[in-house]
């Protein structure tokens, strides 16, 4: 109307009535109680007011179809954002690599922290998709087991251990143990074990991350323990089996139950299940 200087002719163009034009103009005024447009004969002009409902409609519609945009990129995983919480990064590198590689402009967002950590994030809705390392029924989840690994000693290459094929949880006796916190997966079945053979151990310290332990373990201060799939070489580290291989973690994948069957989420979770060769 602004550029056509008339009712009628914006009405045949948007293809409606001049009447229902003129009863939407009528509406907007009474709204601002000022004039949008200026009636001179057959003729209007735009009014000082109308000028600057015009910008702020032309916001309106730039963001609406920038909405549109997004979804539409969203839909075609164009664009997005997957939030990923693990309790460590050795089971996502290759799959992030495979995600990629499908998906490069879905960027990536993750966060490691402990198993409760993991599951709240995921439960709150904070993140997508946990990894952890155990199979356990999560609130409002579903889940995915990845695989299986047994649970590995981490000695400094000075320790009596060190040169063993394998060690029995008999053999630790009285031995010097840097633990994990209290909530791992890995302290908790280190400590059914320890339990269920009555071995006694000195606790020397207790950290909450691996890699803490990892580097004090390869300055002495005591064993360690990862899943084997935590394996990280170090010049002063070896890492000896136990040969109660039935202590075992368990690579776990949980997520909202209902997100899995499209969008970026489902996309992850098909690039896992083709990288595991599990069944879609």
């Amino acid at each position: 109307m602004a550029q056509l200087n008339s009712f009628s002719a914006a009405a045949k163009q948007i293809g409606v009535s001049q009447p229902y034009v003129s009863r939407q103009i009528k509406q907007l005024e009474s709204i601002s109680g000022g004039q949008l447009f200026e009636r001179i004969g057959r003729s209007i002009r735009i009014t000082d007011l109308g000028l600057d409902l015009m910008g702020v409609a032309r916001r309106m519609m730039d963001a609406e179809l920038e909405a549109l945009e997004l979804l539409n990129n969203a839909k075609h995983m164009q664009a997005g954002y997957l939030r990923i919480a693990a309790v460590g990064p050795y089971h996502l590198q290759q799959l992030l690599q495979n995600f990629k590689q499908r998906y490069p402009k879905i960027h990536v967002k993750v966060s490691f922290g402990s198993s409760s950590e993991v599951e709240k994030s995921v439960v709150e809705m904070d993140a997508d998709i946990g990894i952890l390392a155990a199979s356990r029924r999560v609130p409002y989840c579903d889940q995915l087991t990845l695989e299986r690994g047994p649970i590995v000693l981490q000695v400094h290459v000075s320790h009596r251990l060190a040169q063993r094929t394998s060690v029995s949880v008999r053999d630790l006796e009285a031995e010097n143990f840097i633990f994990r916190e209290a909530s791992s997966t890995t302290r908790k079945l280190f400590d059914a074990l320890l339990l269920e053979q009555n071995v006694q151990v000195n606790s020397t310290l207790e950290l909450g991350s691996r890699e803490a332990i990892r580097l004090m373990v390869a300055n002495g201060l005591g064993i360690g323990y990862v899943s084997d799939a935590a394996r990280d070489p170090h010049p002063n580290l070896c890492y000896v089996p136990l040969e109660e291989s039935s202590v075992q973690t368990n690579a776990t994948l949980i997520w909202r139950a209902g997100r899995d069957q499209s969008g970026i989420t489902g996309a992850f979770l098909n690039t896992v299940k083709a990288h595991y060769k599990l069944p879609g």
